[in-house]
């Protein structure tokens, strides 16, 4: 299932970071986002296994500015005195998968409290605020326990190109959606539902770009050269 779009802008879906929450539970966040640029959401287990993971929300919502780099942490217990459970700051790095993904084992009527960080970003000596919106989602299945899950071998021609390329994976799911990024993080284009072989035209101007690759069990990143005609 997947929820939102949320917007961290007051004129937005007024979901807004926690400036004064508390700062347990997240020692796995090394870099990046600041701790006090998260926004909080709670649910309640059923005692399915769940893997929760920010995502795009579609074409037309613009994922946030540093959108595919932030931070997870998921608690039980109650406001005040929240136990952490989980902590997650990269899918995988060695990817350019920079999103947090965690799984867990959820118990019946238990309340958890996802911490979703990555608003306030400071890298000196710069600091801005993340723009625009983003969706959580959850996919059944424990992502810790799934060996599935794994990185795509991912391929494509020509290299470099002129916005049209062919994808091609080896193994892994025949269908999978593709998200492209330029340099700076930012979303330049969504191609859903794209086959293995099929061609797409990127639609963008000259420069280098990320295309993460995504399906139901696998996950894959390229980068791409554009050359301008």
């Amino acid at each position: 299932s997947q929820f939102g779009p949320f917007d961290n802008t007051v004129l937005g879906s007024n979901i807004m970071p926690d400036a004064n929450a508390d700062n347990i539970g997240i020692e796995c966040w090394e870099d990046g986002p600041t701790e006090d640029g998260s926004v909080w959401f709670t649910f309640t287990g059923n005692g399915n296994a769940y893997t929760i993971t920010p995502s795009y929300c579609g074409d037309d919502n613009l994922v946030y500015y540093w959108g595919w780099d932030g931070q997870m942490a998921i608690y039980t217990g109650d406001c005040g005195e929240l136990v952490p459970i989980a902590c997650n700051e990269d899918f995988d790095t060695d990817n350019n998968m920079y999103w947090p993904e965690i799984g867990l084992d959820t118990q019946d009527g238990v309340t958890y409290y996802v911490r979703f960080d990555g608003f306030h970003w400071t890298n000196y000596p710069y600091e801005w605020t993340a723009e625009g919106a983003f969706c959580l989602q959850a996919s059944v299945g424990n992502i810790n326990s799934i060996t599935s899950i794994t990185p795509l071998d991912v391929h494509f021609y020509p290299n470099p190109c002129y916005g049209d390329i062919t994808l091609t994976w080896d193994g892994g799911d025949d269908v999978a959606d593709v998200v492209a990024f330029d340099q700076l993080g930012k979303k330049v284009g969504v191609f859903l539902n794209i086959r293995k072989g099929q061609s797409i035209n990127l639609n963008v101007s000259s420069g280098m770009y990320i295309l993460n690759i995504r399906s139901d069990n696998h996950r894959g990143s390229v980068t791409v050269d554009v050359l301008s005609e």
